[in-house]
């Protein structure tokens, strides 16, 4: 049992939930971010619930002068580098 919530109560829920919810095989998710351009992983997974990490592969910088140029600073704190 966690966060009171038992085992057969959780998987209960997957079942609730998957009426609102679209789950795809782990394969297909990763080859999804991965043909997006992000370099994703598993990091963690039990029973029917993975937990994925996916970063950005190419982080490129707008033309100077386009109006759009962010500092190194700003978009690393954006999450961005």
């Amino acid at each position: 049992e966690s966060h009171g919530i038992d085992e057969a109560r959780a998987y209960r829920h997957l079942d609730e939930w998957s009426e609102e919810d679209t789950y795809f095989p782990l394969e297909d998710e990763l080859a999804a971010m991965t043909g997006a351009g992000f370099d994703a992983r598993r990091i963690w997974s039990a029973g029917p619930v993975s937990v994925l990490v996916a970063h950005c592969a190419v982080v490129s910088a707008p033309a100077r002068g386009s109006g759009n140029e962010a500092s190194r600073t700003e978009l690393r704190s954006a999450g961005g580098l």
